[in-house]
């Protein structure tokens, strides 16, 4: 069965994600409250998770991915699984902000 149709698969990549969390969070806060577009606070997230992947090409930095692996979930399942937990945070970010504010 492919790792993207088992329930345990997106726990794991949260689990990855928690590490980006609070300031990518941070960043869409701050990114509505400046009132900038959604298409660029989203240009602006996938080109941090582009450069997170790029970064986790380093050798030091691959073993942390070992873990994932041997549960199925490939790198690129798991920084695109992340990047639209990420857009989906930024999406309720920015429906508050234009409730409330």
């Amino acid at each position: 069965m492919s790792a993207l149709l088992r329930f345990r698969t997106y726990p794991l990549i949260f689990h990855f994600y928690k590490g980006v969390l609070l300031a990518s969070t941070l960043v869409s806060i701050l990114l509505a409250a400046l009132k900038a577009p959604l298409v660029s606070t989203l240009t602006v997230k996938i080109i941090a998770m582009a450069l997170i992947f790029i970064l986790f090409q380093n050798e030091r930095l691959k073993k942390h991915l070992v873990f994932y692996q041997n549960f199925g979930i490939s790198k690129p399942m798991l920084f695109t699984i992340s990047l639209v937990y990420d857009m989906l945070i930024t999406l309720v970010i920015y429906l508050i902000y234009s409730v409330w504010f």
